[in-house]
């Protein structure tokens, strides 16, 4: 229960004779927590926390640094946060380097999905970010925008694609062919120097079959 949680950190090493070792990380640790997820962040080599009881409290993300001199900080991410909660699932998606979290209970049970996508991402070294097998667009950063923001794709080889952008009316504002730009996770920028007008728009992403589509909204 709440009055027994910890907040300790521990490492096991597994090569050799597995061993039990107790951590000691600077910064201030998150208040002492139970049903919460914790995912690793491999390419930032690090580890995630998000959620857990006494779900009460605000919303919970914490990154616990891997590194030589482990170092706990809270992470503030931007847009609607989920509310708090316990016994979700998490997992660290590689493809689009992000954490999604699913369900859990809040005084309620939840069968949502979020997901937390980091600024800037990274790709692994030969890994499914290089080597992407389907077309995939993530959500406009930052949305909302007051300009221009970054729309991130991925592509499975060099087949004519085009990243287009309509308004409500379906008026196309803008449109790129990006298919030469071949295998891989990409990212352009659009509506630089205010280019666009305040309002509710959507990338589409079509390569062959169903398109992908993604809402960004544009402020002043």
């Amino acid at each position: 229960d709440a009055q027994s949680a910890r907040t300790d950190s521990w490492s096991l090493s597994l090569s050799g004779a597995p061993t039990w070792e107790p951590l000691s990380p600077t910064g201030a640790a998150p208040f002492g927590l139970f049903a919460h997820t914790a995912v690793l962040d491999p390419l930032r080599d690090r580890m995630i926390v998000a959620g857990g009881e006494p779900y009460e409290r605000p919303n919970v993300l914490w990154a616990l640094s891997l590194g030589a001199s482990p170092a706990w900080s809270p992470l503030a991410p931007i847009g609607t946060g989920m509310t708090n909660r316990q016994y979700h699932g998490a997992i660290y998606d590689p493809d689009h380097d992000r954490m999604v979290i699913f369900g859990g209970y809040d005084r309620e049970v939840r069968n949502d999905v979020w997901m937390v996508e980091w600024s800037p991402t990274l790709d692994a070294p030969g890994g499914p970010a290089e080597h992407p097998r389907s077309v995939s667009l993530s959500a406009p950063r930052p949305n909302p925008s007051a300009g221009a923001f970054q729309l991130a794709f991925s592509l499975p080889d060099a087949a004519p694609a085009r990243l287009e952008l309509f308004d409500l009316r379906g008026r196309r504002c803008a449109s790129r062919e990006v298919g030469t730009l071949g295998a891989g996770r990409h990212t352009i920028t659009l509506g630089e120097a205010n280019a666009l007008v305040p309002g509710v728009y959507f990338a589409r992403l079509q390569r062959g079959g169903a398109p992908q589509v993604q809402r960004v909204v544009l402020t002043r």
